[in-house]
């Protein structure tokens, strides 16, 4: 079973993370996943596990960063994720369509590429691996 779907089920069975305002399903030591990682990187820094940031003195939450660089870390590989997708995209769908080239440059990344699905799906006859 997944820390998702463990979590999922605990939730089900009334078995809420104890973090204070926290409404996840308990995930280890009766905290939900997040709130489990970010108790253990506070064990990792007493430990002297260190973020792995060159003068960040936080312990580790993920991938040896701590949440603050990891989650920088994830966005900038999500968002160059996005623009791959988004490359690959443009080159299937039929961008003469009137209007879309205008639409484009005014969306939001996540429904420009939701619309590129879109046109792309249609383009080549049906929905994308």
């Amino acid at each position: 079973m997944t820390p998702s779907q463990q979590q999922a089920k605990a939730k089900a069975e009334g078995r809420i993370c104890e973090h204070g305002g926290c409404e996840n399903g308990q995930f280890q030591r009766r905290l939900c996943g997040y709130h489990y990682r970010l108790m253990r990187a506070e064990e990792r820094a007493s430990e002297g596990k260190r973020c792995r940031v060159e003068g960040c003195e936080r312990g580790w939450f993920a991938r040896g960063l701590c949440r603050g660089h990891y989650t920088t870390e994830y966005q900038r590989e999500r968002r160059a994720k996005d623009r791959q997708e988004e490359r690959f995209l443009r080159g299937l769908a039929d961008l003469d369509d009137p209007g879309v080239g205008l639409l484009l440059g005014r969306l939001p990344a996540a429904e420009r590429l939701a619309l590129l699905r879109e046109h792309a799906a249609r383009d080549t006859g049906g929905p994308l691996p």
